[in-house]
């Protein structure tokens, strides 16, 4: 009876099936999907996704679901996790076949400072696919009306709204959706190219002074020697 009254609600399937399981979903959900959840604005399908998705994932990696940007796009993709590795491999695949091409030989001795460009590379690469990629959108009643505005706005140009019965996006919120990743994805390509000069900054003076140390050792042997063979004489 409980279940057929709930069905009645929209989504309202979902705030008892955090019910019925006594709060172990609940506790291993975050609490923005639970709230969502238990406010009907989320279907309960997409915690039994979710739990599915972190029974695949190993032990060691299910921290990664507890980010909202990325429970937000896998429970909208259930692909995200395939086309992020997919987008890296290549995007990392094309920039080793460049590092090749450009350092030739030098390649092995410079394996260093490749690896600081292989960095942003796979960096710029997800974060391209995650903004990428469709989101299921909640409405956090905490938020200010800038947030709930840009929470309203669908996960692309040509986005749908999950309930048919919903008005359609404005043109305003359409174009919103066009240029609210663009902040981000600006943060995160100059992040990650400032940890990639810092990173090749530090392995160049790692390599300066593991250089000098080999000359004043090499020196301090020679000196040896010769002091050796003075004595000798």
């Amino acid at each position: 009876m409980l279940l057929a009254r709930e069905r009645e609600k929209p989504f309202g399937h979902g705030a008892t099936l955090l019910r019925l399981r006594g709060g172990i979903v609940q506790e291993s959900i975050p609490q923005s999907l639970a709230a969502a959840v238990k406010r009907g604005e989320v279907a309960g399908e997409v915690v039994g996704r979710y739990a599915a998705a972190l029974a695949k994932l190993p032990h060691n990696f299910r921290w990664i679901l507890r980010f909202e940007i990325i429970w937000r796009r896998m429970l909208a993709d259930e692909d995200l996790f395939l086309k992020m590795s997919t987008e890296a491999l290549m995007g990392c695949s094309m920039q080793a076949v460049a590092e090749i091409q450009q350092r030739g030989g030098a390649f092995l001795q410079q394996l260093d400072l490749v690896s600081a460009d292989l960095f942003i590379v796979m960096i710029q690469c997800l974060a391209c696919v995650v903004y990428a990629a469709p989101v299921v959108q909640t409405h956090d009643e905490d938020r200010g009306a800038l947030g709930r505005f840009l929470s309203g706005c669908p996960s692309s140009v040509f986005g749908k709204r999950p309930n048919q019965d919903a008005p359609p996006f404005s043109a305003l919120q359409r174009l919103f959706a066009y240029l609210k990743p663009m902040p981000a994805l600006f943060i995160i390509g100059s992040g990650a190219s400032v940890c990639g000069y810092v990173y090749s900054s530090l392995l160049l003076q790692l390599r300066f002074f593991l250089s000098t140390l080999k000359k004043m050792v090499r020196s301090r042997i020679r000196f040896s020697g010769q002091k050796g063979k003075t004595s000798y004489r």
